[in-house]
């Protein structure tokens, strides 16, 4: 932690000025998820500032890459009613000690988390400086009301968080879910994106097009905090945004767990796109047994599609079941080439490490993906459901889908993150015989 008496020195040289709200990413240890950076702050600030006079400021520690003494320096030049702080197992420390020390440069500010982690590890949170944690709904409607609560102190307003009072959780209402109408799009001006483009090296923006999922993959985090229902973004909406970006921006990410779910939607969504933003590049990510529409992949190859992301995970089907991953791997390669035909590029995002996965079963996927011309993205089976309240904060920083150790038949450690962060190397990694 920063000491206090350089605190107050640097106190004494900088004006103080009273503010109001802020939404706070700490610092990542790791890897930085350029995508939940539009979404988590740039959506949230966005949606918040519709609603409160009050203004909203964002500090994006982790892409203006702050160490905690230059984040001392920010947060002593303001002093906020309430802080939102986004944490995740790749931020954890860092937040927790920027807690602390909002807590030491100003008592009365009030602190909430949100994120997958509160979710998670909501009795994690009893032991440290901060006073409410999101748990469920949307987690803009959770902010919005815990921010209402500060000011009005009216309790019965609360919903989709838990307070912490005296180390103790305090159960508010059940969280509430956004009219999709009522979503907002990521404010640019707040961001810093042009930090985010250097990371990617690609002008891209992230837009929200749906939340919600109808499956249970027991390894993935979505129904947690967005439900099991499909909700989709009004199309005219996204169409009067694109307009006030478009001439800036021309490539975009839209951000969905399932895109192509509803196909009547994306035909529609492509419509608009070949009707009044001629030129643009965009990618999405979908199940693969979501794209046998013809008529539908022509459509968004027309409309600019570029890539789409595919949780394929593995093409041994015992693995396949276990992670509760139901697709038909017999139709996987006539799949990829419909997809292929029409110019698209398939992003196959890989699991590696999932129980009883042997390194013939790694090989098997690889070769197969390789041989069609498929990007691979490799992550670690990263069993979330087996966290707990009592893990220490380097426990929970292990839970990190790019570092997570997993243990591997003919498989180290060691060769597991070579092939995450390399996989064009596996045949070396490996020792594939050609």
């Amino acid at each position: 932690m920063i000491n206090m008496e350089t605190n107050k020195n640097m106190q004494k040289k900088e004006l103080i000025e009273m503010k109001d709200f802020l939404i706070l990413w700490a610092n990542t240890s790791t890897v930085r998820h350029i995508n939940y950076h539009f979404t988590q702050l740039g959506e949230i600030v966005d949606y918040l500032e519709k609603i409160f006079p009050e203004e909203i400021d964002i500090l994006d520690a982790d892409m203006e890459n702050l160490d905690l003494l230059q984040v001392t320096k920010r947060l002593l030049k303001s002093q906020y009613k309430a802080v939102a702080m986004y944490i995740t197992t790749e931020n954890i420390r860092q937040s927790i000690n920027i807690s602390e020390l909002i807590k030491e440069i100003s008592p009365t500010t009030k602190i909430i988390a949100y994120g997958t982690l509160s979710v998670l590890l909501p009795n994690f949170f009893e032991k440290t400086k901060i006073d409410a944690i999101y748990t469920n709904g949307d987690q803009e409607k959770a902010i919005e009301n815990y921010f209402k609560y500060i000011i009005n102190n009216d309790f019965e307003i609360l919903s989709g968080i838990k307070l912490i009072q005296n180390g103790k959780l305090i159960d508010t209402k059940e969280g509430e879910y956004i009219d999709f109408n009522e979503l907002g799009f990521s404010n640019l001006e707040k961001l810093p994106v042009a930090n985010y483009f250097k990371v990617k090296n690609k002008k891209r923006i992230i837009i929200t097009i749906s939340r919600g999922c109808p499956y249970t993959c027991p390894h993935c985090l979505v129904q947690m905090t967005e439900g099991h229902k499909d909700r989709r973004r009004n199309i005219n909406k996204l169409k009067e945004y694109l307009n006030k970006i478009f001439n800036e921006y021309k490539y975009v990410k839209f951000f969905s767990p399932d895109f192509t779910l509803d196909k009547q939607y994306v035909i529609e969504i492509c419509e608009m796109l070949i009707k009044n933003f001629h030129g643009i590049e965009w990618e999405c990510t979908t199940r693969m047994n979501f794209l046998d529409d013809e008529n539908m992949l022509k459509k968004m190859s027309n409309a600019g599609c570029k890539q789409i992301s595919l949780g394929i995970e593995t093409i041994n089907e015992k693995e396949l079941a276990y992670i509760g991953k139901k697709y038909d791997v017999d139709n996987l390669e006539e799949t990829i080439k419909r997809v292929q035909k029409y110019n698209i590029k398939i992003k196959a995002c890989i699991m590696l490490g999932i129980p009883g996965q042997s390194r013939e079963s790694i090989i098997k996927t690889f070769s197969f993906l390789d041989r069609l011309q498929v990007e691979i993205r490799p992550t670690i089976y990263t069993p979330y459901q087996h966290m707990d309240k009592n893990m220490t904060i380097d426990e929970i920083e292990s839970y990190n889908r790019k570092l997570f150790r997993s243990e591997v038949e003919g498989v180290t450690h060691l060769e597991l993150l070579k092939l995450v962060y390399e996989p064009k190397k596996f045949k070396e990694i490996l020792d594939v015989k050609k």
